[in-house]
């Protein structure tokens, strides 16, 4: 049986919207990556718009990531409108969030 070699990091780059409508493609690029890395970092900072299914989305790969001993983060600050929702729902994403200092720490880890 032979062993194939994880990428240590892999960054994903979201623009547009994070939703109902992109959740399928969403979900694929996320389980396609927790497969390849060891760390997985989603950079949310250039989306338009997210809803509820796309903060569920990013949940389960935090908890997906957690139950395979691996690292997932999304990069921090988010955009003040996608923090302004994420409050209003009254979800905490603070365990998910990785400033870029955490971000240089988790590279050389």
């Amino acid at each position: 049986m032979s062993e194939k070699k994880l990428e240590e990091i892999i960054t994903l780059q979201w623009t547009g919207t994070a939703g109902i409508e992109t959740a399928k493609s969403r979900q694929k690029e996320l389980v396609k990556a927790l497969k390849a890395a060891n760390k997985v970092i989603v950079d949310i900072s250039n989306i338009d718009d997210i809803d509820i299914t796309g903060i569920q989305l990013l949940l389960a790969a935090k908890k997906e990531a957690d139950a395979s001993k691996k690292n997932f983060f999304v990069k921090s600050p988010l955009p003040a409108s996608i923090s302004s929702f994420i409050s209003s729902c009254s979800i905490n994403l603070d365990p998910l969030l990785a400033s870029e200092e955490d971000l240089k720490e988790a590279e050389n880890a």
